[in-house]
């Protein structure tokens, strides 16, 4: 019964110790803070490239995207209705 006791006790102190090493691990290595500041600023610098639409252009592709969904939608219904007609005659 000693024995098991010890083994959990064992276990803790292990598990104990892998969390504390993760954690000096962790604040050791500092360059992680480097590497996240620096995607942020590579990010920023990508979205100054970007070429952003005016709002003429904006207003006419959301006409074309909503236009194109409705027609799609209407399409696609009109179809489920063929085919629920055909199978309700076959079964």
């Amino acid at each position: 019964s000693t024995g098991l006791q010890n083994r959990g006790l064992q276990v803790q102190v292990l598990s104990l110790l892998q969390k504390m090493a993760f954690q000096v691990y962790i604040w050791k290595d500092e360059g992680d803070m480097n590497k996240i500041k620096n995607f942020f600023a590579d990010v920023r610098f990508e979205m100054l490239k970007v070429s952003w639409p005016n709002w003429s252009e904006l207003k006419g592709s959301t006409f074309v995207v909503i236009s194109f969904s409705i027609l799609i939608s209407i399409f696609l219904f009109f179809i489920d209705r063929i085919l629920s007609s055909i199978l309700q005659v076959i079964l």
